[in-house]
């Protein structure tokens, strides 16, 4: 049987929104188009109006990181790369390329090149919260768990209020099976966010390997009251019934994960274990 999901550390991208102030009059209206097609999804849109604001003006670095930034959301990782450089050339102190440029290295898993772009964000903008947050999952994942610690704390006491910091603080001392210290920074984050899907599942994940059975479950329900279409959330709540020898609640529950996701292999291997001891169960009161 598969162990309850315990999600991925999260990291944030940062786009700048350009002041009309800061350009020729004759692309502002572009600009205001550009960033209205980049905040609504419309990717296709957002790309050629930064391309069109480029071509007016060869020299605009914040142009070139949007346009990164429009690349980086269609998973067109190398042109990001190459425009958030671009951007870096034109402007050697925006702290927000090099942002850009270390997430967009992270998802290519260059962790290193990542982990200098971020730091050079960090000497750049010592109070960017958000850099600290995403240079402290880097390092986690390359098994640096004491210093991503010491990088979520201290993007923490820059913004107590940034809840993705103690979720990814959560996740590094759960790792470390620091699970008291986890639940606290997990029930944190739910605090700040109390929407936090994946914060309920994390903390649910933890309580399960406490033991405490019980509060796993409301938790996890509370994660699916949320969003009803949170597929590992019913896999949770399903695994935990099941551990408990609740059979046809858990195969309830593995059953809604497979309709929200039909490819969710570890609910599809739960649900045949389920209806193998409940048919078991039945032979048995049968004989």
């Amino acid at each position: 049987m598969r162990i309850p999901r315990l999600l991925a550390l999260l990291l944030t991208l940062s786009v700048v929104a350009m002041s009309p102030a800061a350009v020729a009059q004759s692309t502002e209206q572009l600009i205001e188009q550009g960033n209205a097609a980049l905040s609504a999804g419309k990717y296709t849109e957002a790309e050629s109006i930064w391309r069109r604001v480029i071509e007016i003006n060869p020299k605009n670095a914040i142009g070139y990181n949007n346009l990164g930034a429009v690349m980086l959301a269609q998973g067109k990782l190398e042109e990001a790369i190459a425009s958030f450089r671009q951007a870096i050339q034109l402007d050697p102190k925006n702290a927000i390329a090099y942002y850009n440029l270390g997430n967009a290295l992270y998802y290519q898993g260059k962790l290193e090149e990542a982990i200098a772009a971020f730091r050079q964000t960090i000497q750049l903008n010592p109070k960017n919260a958000i850099a600290y947050n995403n240079l402290g999952s880097t390092l986690s994942e390359q098994g640096k768990l004491e210093e991503a610690i010491a990088t979520f704390r201290q993007a923490i006491q820059i913004d107590p209020k940034y809840a993705k910091s103690y979720y990814n603080l959560g996740i590094v001392l759960f790792k470390q099976r620091k699970l008291d210290e986890a639940i606290a920074a997990f029930r944190q984050a739910i605090q700040l966010d109390p929407k936090f899907v994946i914060a309920y599942n994390n903390l649910g994940s933890t309580l399960f390997e406490q033991g405490k059975l019980e509060e796993a479950i409301a938790t996890f329900r509370q994660a699916i009251q949320i969003d009803p279409k949170n597929a590992i959330g019913y896999y949770n709540l399903g695994f935990t019934l099941h551990q408990q020898g609740k059979l046809e609640e858990a195969i309830k529950e593995y059953k809604q994960a497979i309709a929200l996701d039909p490819k969710f292999m570890p609910a599809q291997t739960n649900l045949k274990e389920a209806e193998r001891q409940r048919a078991a169960t039945k032979e048995l009161a049968s004989g």
